[in-house]
């Protein structure tokens, strides 16, 4: 009976083997899980590059619209420096005979009436009444610039100008230089230009009597081109008895302003002193603020003297006469009058930056 109930020792391999359970750890779904991820992967990435392309798109746009809209305002900020802009009035075109006086108020020259006129300011300056010719006014508001023709007829009444000429401003760079009483220096010592033009005194008898008087003088100079435009100019020589031994330069710590004093042989302060301001422009800058120089005068943030042009660096000099009475009272005495004394001052008590030649 044993042996009927007992396990066949043949068997045990068969029994072992078939209680091993199958291997199905690879499921068919599961695979199929897999391959649809697998397949899925794809779809991904290309979503996001679509998603990165699109958001370039719209950064590109936007950079589109800012940069337009930067160029735009640029475009009418640099047209509003410029002569010849659109206004927001017009300009009449001006006419007069030979002898009539030159109208002064801005309400004849156009329609001002969109606009507040409390800061514009008219410049006639170039127009001659008692010589026929084609000239240009100006018109300036709120820092922007604008022309229109007038015409000064011959006293005929004719249509067309006896001497047509066209005023404008011409490239010159003017300057200022010392004179022994008597002499008179060379035209090209006071003005000069890389253009092609042409100068004269515009009274060279005035000139040579000028040169006679001690101080500083101002002297007119005649600028034409070669298509006839025609401007007046004005350098400025100082007159004085003796030829300087030494010019004293010193800068102020601020390089706000420069003192020039001259000395003789002995080393003594002749009073024939100047101070300059100097004021640099971008070009714009620089073709408006010309255009307010009244006479060879010119006011600058209140500061106010002759006008010196610098025009291939940009620059205009206001240049005035400094004489002892105003030494003196900044001195809050009599000013030195030896070369040591007045070093000295600027150098230690000022902190200016001196030199001589």
């Amino acid at each position: 009976m044993k042996n009927e109930i007992g396990t066949d020792p043949t068997m045990v391999d068969v029994i072992e083997t078939l209680d091993v359970p199958v291997p199905e750890k690879k499921i068919e779904p599961k695979n199929e899980n897999k391959q649809n991820n697998n397949d899925k992967k794809p779809e991904k990435k290309g979503s996001f590059i679509k998603n990165l392309l699109f958001i370039i798109l719209v950064l590109a746009l936007m950079g589109g619209v800012a940069f337009g809209v930067y160029y735009y305002l640029r475009l009418a900020r640099n047209n509003e420096n410029n002569v010849n802009v659109t206004p927001a009035f017009n300009l009449n075109k001006m006419q007069i005979n030979e002898g009539d006086e030159v109208p002064q108020s801005l309400s004849e020259y156009g329609d001002f009436s969109k606009i507040d006129i409390s800061n514009c300011k008219l410049d006639t300056s170039e127009v001659k009444n008692n010589v026929p010719g084609n000239y240009t006014y100006y018109v300036m508001c709120n820092g922007s610039k604008y022309s229109e023709s007038f015409v000064v007829k011959s006293k005929d009444g004719s249509d067309e100008p006896v001497t047509p000429t066209v005023t404008k401003r011409l490239n010159v760079t003017t300057y200022f230089n010392y004179t022994i009483k008597g002499e008179q220096l060379n035209i090209e010592r006071l003005i000069s230009s890389d253009d092609n033009l042409t100068f004269s005194f515009k009274d060279k008898e005035k000139y040579k009597e000028d040169m006679y008087n001690i101080g500083l003088q101002k002297v007119e100079i005649k600028a034409v081109d070669e298509e006839n435009n025609e401007n007046t100019y004005y350098a400025f020589v100082y007159v004085v008895n003796e030829e300087p031994k030494m010019k004293f330069k010193c800068v102020s710590p601020n390089n706000s302003l420069k003192d020039v004093i001259l000395f003789n042989k002995n080393k003594e302060n002749m009073n024939n002193s100047v101070r300059m301001y100097e004021y640099t422009y971008n070009d714009t800058e620089y073709s408006n603020i010309i255009e307010t120089i009244n006479n060879g005068t010119i006011k600058i943030n209140e500061n106010e003297g002759n006008a010196i042009l610098d025009y291939q660096n940009k620059k205009i000099t206001i240049l005035k006469d400094l004489p002892k009475e105003t030494l003196d009272s900044e001195y809050g005495g009599s000013f030195p009058t030896t070369y040591s004394e007045v070093s000295n001052y600027y150098r230690n008590s000022l902190k200016y930056t001196c030199s001589f030649n």
